[in-house]
């Protein structure tokens, strides 16, 4: 009987060292905090030159996600974010003549990133994958300041989807809220592979699949285990989107501008990150 324990005790030996490796390697998360986004759009329009949007406004956004081992060599991570509840702002329409006009403004944003990370050391990671966003726009309370321009009536809603090739770099100090200080970043770059954006004031018959642009994102984050498996942290980022824009003609011979277009998220908050 002893015989047969002394050979089982490297076999279980084995087993209890890989699912504490399990155990403590990987993570999830659930993060609440704010964002302040600054949207600016341009374009040309004869006999007023070039007209600039802008519109900042800040809103609660909510974010989770979870990074999984799959073996010593790669990880797999997903990371969601949204706009919890629009605040309202004011968008400004300008020319080189003066303001043009102004209207209330809301937006919605929403995220969803799958990354694969290739681990050169556990610490240092190349990234790649998806990450789709969608943007909502929405405006309305229209006020003309310039009588050259006819002014929409009631609410215009512009939708913004776009999948991008996503690649970068992932730092991770220690993949587990195990104890002490723990500190992960990433930097990335994004190219639109698909594009799908509508307006209702074209009646929602145009469709712009243009996917000139390109997006960038920074984050770092930095939490503190109360416990094995458990801690609290902060986080801050920033994700920029520029789209080039593009025009169609809609079902009546008119044509339709989708103008070059930029978005600038600054977010920051907390998180609670768990492995249990």
């Amino acid at each position: 009987m002893k015989k047969r324990l002394l050979l089982l005790a490297p076999l279980l030996a084995a087993v209890s060292l890989g699912a504490g490796e399990r155990y403590y390697d990987g993570y999830s998360y659930v993060g609440i905090g704010f964002e302040n986004a600054a949207y600016q759009e341009t374009v040309f329009i004869p006999n007023l030159g070039s007209v600039k949007s802008k519109a900042v406004v800040s809103s609660p956004v909510y974010s989770s996600g979870t990074l999984v081992k799959v073996n010593e060599r790669y990880d797999f991570s997903l990371d969601f974010s949204s706009t919890l509840l629009p605040s309202k702002t004011t968008e400004n329409w300008d020319s080189p003549s003066g303001a043009l006009q102004r209207n209330d403004y809301d937006l919605l944003t929403n995220n969803a990133m799958i990354l694969a990370h290739y681990k050169i050391t556990p610490q240092h990671r190349i990234v790649a994958g998806p990450n789709y966003t969608l943007n909502t726009f929405k405006r309305y309370t229209w006020v003309q300041l310039d009588p050259r321009i006819a002014i929409p009536v009631g609410v215009i809603e512009e939708r913004s989807a776009s999948l991008s090739a996503t690649l970068g770099y992932w730092y991770e100090n220690n993949t587990a809220a195990l104890e002490g200080w723990r500190i992960k970043g990433h930097a990335l770059l994004g190219l639109p592979v698909w594009q799908q954006t509508n307006n209702t004031a074209s009646g929602g018959d145009v469709v712009f699949n243009d996917i000139g642009g390109y997006n960038t994102d920074v984050s770092l984050y930095a939490g503190y285990a109360l416990f094995k498996g458990l801690e609290i942290g902060a986080f801050v980022g920033g994700n920029y989107q520029k789209r080039n824009g593009g025009s169609q003609f809609d079902s009546a011979g008119n044509n339709v501008v989708w103008p070059e277009n930029t978005l600038m998220i600054y977010r920051g908050g907390l998180n609670a990150v768990w492995k249990f």
